[in-house]
């Protein structure tokens, strides 16, 4: 049976019994394949959300569908993600009494600020554990016209009632469109991966949205040679129709702006009562009761021809940050590790194992040796002399 495993940190190309080559993880804007070029990231490194590209919900309407939760900003931020130590947006769900509501949670959207038509876009998301009732999405709508009219693409959704019944809510997800001209002629494509989506790591959500298709990926940067991950879990043909109807005629008239949340309850799982909280397990699953959804970037990639189009922030000549610049390679023989594209040698690099015990530490070295350690998965933390911090994980095989 084939292994699952993270290959974000170390991608081996080549080694020789006799010389040990060092491989390199792939470059910062990976998504730059096929002729596709960013032009707009968010990589929430800035300490706070940015509210030129945001805006950042205050809304208890249950979204039509239901939902338990109070959308406030309290519970939208951008921080660490503790294991990677990557910063990420993060969206909180929690368990509070608010106007009515007896839970909580974030949501945002780029609504007027940002929005694109064709193209590629991609989001790297840590889901929480869903519990019998979370229900975090990556999605987008159209610029204008009411719902359905307006047309819904939905990238990301779990949670949903059929995947809680089945045992399977950590694999079962689905894509989906949703458009018509008075009443919902869409759907979604449902998937069981065959690993889960709520491990402690984080996933590549693409979708690949062009005039007469759109289709979705899951880990492609991960597996883009594997199987299930190299062929879509959504896809529809959308080419020109007469039918008022069809899909082409929703998704081919208007840019659309981008949605990250998550939902607590609502008819896609199955839970729309307050009465009803504790059967939400996810509260008790989080490790300090307050489930997160991460998100450590979402990018767009555009082809450059004339149908594409693109409202917002000018994407200005990228200068990659040092600490962006810096990356790991393991030797394929002896495991050991090098950091690499450093201006100097790190002040230290600290090893932990997956519990997050320290294994150990090394200062003034970009090299360390890892034969003290067991096989396992690890995260490496590098502290800069520019005082950053970078964080990987690498296999001790």
């Amino acid at each position: 049976m084939k292994k699952y495993f993270s290959k974000s940190v170390i991608i081996v190309l080549l080694f020789s019994w006799h010389v040990s080559v060092f491989a390199q993880l792939p470059p910062v804007h990976a998504g730059e394949t096929d002729g596709y070029h960013l032009v707009w990231q968010d990589l929430f490194n800035e300490g706070t959300v940015n509210t030129s590209i945001w805006n950042i919900a205050n809304d208890g309407s249950g979204g039509g569908n239901q939902e338990m939760e109070y959308y406030i900003p309290n519970n939208v931020s951008v921080g660490i993600e503790p294991v990677s130590g990557e910063s990420c947006l993060i969206l909180t769900a929690k368990l509070e009494n608010y106007s009515g509501h007896v839970c909580t949670s974030g949501k945002v959207k780029s609504q007027g600020k940002m929005s694109f038509q064709y193209g590629k876009m991609e989001a790297r998301i840590k889901l929480p554990k869903t519990g019998n009732g979370l229900w975090p999405a990556f999605w987008m709508m159209g610029n204008t016209g009411s719902w359905p009219s307006c047309g819904e693409i939905d990238v990301l959704e779990m949670g949903a009632t059929k995947g809680i019944n089945s045992g399977t809510q950590e694999r079962y997800f689905n894509g989906a469109l949703h458009y018509g001209q008075s009443s919902d002629k869409g759907g979604g494509q449902s998937s069981t991966w065959p690993y889960s989506l709520q491990d402690e790591d984080f996933h590549l959500f693409t979708l690949v949205w062009m005039p007469n298709m759109i289709h979705m990926y899951v880990d492609i940067d991960k597996y883009p040679d594997e199987y299930p991950n190299n062929i879509p879990y959504y896809y529809l043909p959308t080419p020109p129709n007469s039918d008022v109807n069809a899909p082409a005629n929703f998704f081919n008239k208007q840019p659309f702006y981008v949605i990250f949340n998550l939902a607590i309850g609502g008819t896609f799982t199955g839970i729309t009562d307050n009465n009803n909280i504790g059967q939400i397990t996810a509260f008790q699953k989080a490790s300090d009761g307050e489930p997160k959804m991460y998100v450590d970037y979402v990018k767009v990639y555009q082809l450059g021809n004339p149908e594409d189009v693109y409202n917002g922030p000018a994407l200005a000549g990228i200068e990659v940050p040092v600490s962006e610049q810096v990356k790991i390679a393991q030797d394929p023989v002896t495991g050991d590790i090098q950091v690499i594209n450093a201006p100097e040698a790190p002040k230290s690099i600290t090893i932990y194992d997956i519990t997050g015990q320290k294994t150990l530490e090394v200062y003034q070295t970009g090299v360390v040796s890892t034969s003290s350690l067991s096989k396992g998965i690890y995260v490496l933390r590098i502290e800069l002399s520019t005082g950053e911090l970078k964080s990987y994980k690498f296999i001790k095989k």
